[in-house]
């Protein structure tokens, strides 16, 4: 190792021998390897990094599990790490997606590897389960449902969630395995359900990321939106699934929709956003009408904003909303009186000198 005073370790990262360091012409004289798709949808690179995230019944398990099926039945080997459920459950559902796809589970023998272990990744075990248990197995992709069930540090924290990452590029990565996480969206603040939860970190480390959510009113449809892809494909691609009962087989599989379902899904989805603007728009034009005329009751000595709140049951950031809306219709208007601010109407304010 370097003397150098520029040389630097990580405490929690072996130093690796052997960086490659290319010069410009020997870069363009490397024949650097396309990513395949183990998928035929081609959501899972290889090798490459897939983050599958939303919130809680957005059918993450059953699509994550249909896709290892999928993957194992076109001829790739999957190490899955399931840390929550029973094994019966899981079981259950392995088979059922596996009999939807036309495949008795047990011909997956010598593709599919199933451990309901639980182990810190960026801790010396975790990297030993890596190297001793998973690595031997020959696979080509790895998954972690869910992710809290592998991971023992802060996720908030972008310094803790890198050492996730390195155990996960420096043993499975390099070896051109990839690597599927599982994880939940966000449920505090103003981004609830818009993003994964945790360090924006998780989303850098992605080279594609999908976030799955349950089409309300629509019991078994979810959807499945592409929120990031590190290559040349759009983004925003969003796919509708149905979890069903199939008589024909007799058991439970997904089925994606079709091209005629999906316009009507979506024609049907936008006329409810509709029919639940209209009424909210209506009440709000219905509440400033009302403030009018309590502040034509009052005349010139107007009504504290407060009073106005308490007067007609409006939460405090409604009645701000509605008073300002007012204002910029130079319907009402903020004046002072004895020191103190009130509401009028516009007619009865002062003239401006």
């Amino acid at each position: 190792m370097s003397d150098s005073p520029n040389a630097t370790t990580h405490s929690s990262r072996p130093v690796r021998a052997g960086f490659k360091v290319y010069s410009p012409q020997e870069y363009l004289a490397q024949n650097f390897p396309k990513p395949a798709f183990l998928d035929a949808a081609e959501y899972i690179r290889h090798p490459g990094r897939m983050l599958l995230w939303g919130a809680p019944g957005s059918y993450k398990t059953w699509w994550t599990l249909a896709k290892i099926v999928e993957v194992a039945a076109r001829g790739a080997r999957v190490f899955v790490c399931i840390g929550e459920g029973d094994e019966s459950s899981v079981r259950e559902r392995l088979c059922g997606v596996a009999k939807a796809q036309g495949i008795y589970f047990g011909d997956l023998q010598g593709r599919l590897f199933i451990t309901h272990e639980r182990v810190c990744l960026e801790s010396p075990e975790g990297r030993a389960f890596l190297t001793q248990v998973v690595v031997p197995q020959g696979p080509s992709l790895v998954l972690f449902d869910p992710l809290f069930s592998y991971f023992g540090l802060d996720e908030n924290k972008t310094a803790d969630v890198k050492q996730l990452f390195f155990t996960l590029d420096d043993e499975l990565l390099s070896r051109g395995i990839s690597v599927v996480l599982v994880h939940h969206g966000r449920k505090t603040g103003k981004e609830i359900g818009s993003s994964p939860r945790g360090s924006s970190a998780f989303t850098g480390w992605a080279d594609i990321e999908l976030q799955l959510e349950a089409v309300r009113g629509y019991p078994g449809l979810f959807k499945v939106a592409t929120t990031k892809r590190r290559d040349d494909r759009q983004i925003g691609d969003e796919e509708y699934v149905r979890w069903e009962l199939r008589e024909d087989i007799e058991g439970y599989g997904l089925r994606p929709l079709d091209a005629a379902e999906t316009d009507r899904i979506r024609s049907e989805l936008k006329t409810q956003r509709i029919r639940v603007t209209e009424p909210q728009d209506e009440r709000r034009e219905t509440k400033k009408t009302e403030i009018v005329k309590l502040l034509q009751t009052v005349g010139v000595e107007g009504l504290k904003a407060v009073d106005v709140r308490k007067t007609l049951g409006l939460s405090g950031a409604s009645c701000k909303s509605l008073l300002d809306g007012l204002f910029a219709a130079r319907v009402a208007q903020p004046v002072t009186r004895d020191q103190q601010t009130v509401w009028v109407l516009s007619s009865f304010a002062p003239p401006v000198n």
